[in-house]
């Protein structure tokens, strides 16, 4: 098995999911990232990537493409709240995985809230998206096959070298139990 610091995991460093899939890293000491952007305040501390005005601008093409199936209206959005969807492109864009802690929509087909905008990108790149539904307590991942999410039935996912980690700024307790019981699950045998 390879050492925890061979991991590098991506996050929003947002309250909530984001800020205890950070607390729950350090403990393993992998790498954890934060992207982030100049107005955008953070209470975290460490590793943090602030992207520039061109950056953002550039992935606003991949807030559309996600737009296609979340069909949110972006047009009253201050530049803002515009970039913080836009720089969820760049919490995904080099990972391999996307782990988050949120609901799921009744029709299995995306997520609630703001967590929808990264995992739809994922999904768009044909990345492996995994979410933990905190009203089923239960994760699910991305059928592409069947354009929606599905039980997943190993159990718990494991995290990949370059993952996202990302999820609802109300986290429960089953949601905050999920994050630490996929890192034990991942370094079991470490």
């Amino acid at each position: 098995m390879e050492k925890p610091k061979s991991f590098y995991f991506y996050s929003g460093g947002a309250d909530g999911s984001d800020t205890i899939w950070k607390k729950v890293a350090s403990e393993y000491q992998t790498n954890f990232i934060v992207i982030s952007f100049k107005v955008h305040s953070l209470k975290q501390s460490g590793r943090i990537i602030e992207l520039t005005p061109n950056l953002l601008k550039k992935a606003q093409e991949y807030v559309e493409r996600a737009n296609v199936t979340l069909s949110r209206n972006l047009t009253n959005l201050s530049l803002f709240s515009l970039n913080l969807l836009r720089r969820n492109w760049y919490i995904v864009q080099n990972v391999d995985a996307v782990f988050a802690i949120t609901y799921l929509e009744e029709n299995f087909r995306t997520c609630m809230g703001g967590t929808a905008w990264p995992v739809q990108m994922a999904i768009d790149e044909g990345k492996n998206v995994f979410v933990f539904d905190m009203g089923k307590n239960k994760w699910f991942y991305f059928n592409s096959e069947e354009n929606k999410f599905v039980e997943y039935k190993n159990g718990i996912p494991k995290l990949f070298f370059y993952s996202a980690l990302v999820g609802a700024r109300k986290i429960t307790d089953c949601g905050e139990k999920a994050i630490h019981d996929v890192f034990k699950i991942t370094f079991q045998d470490i």
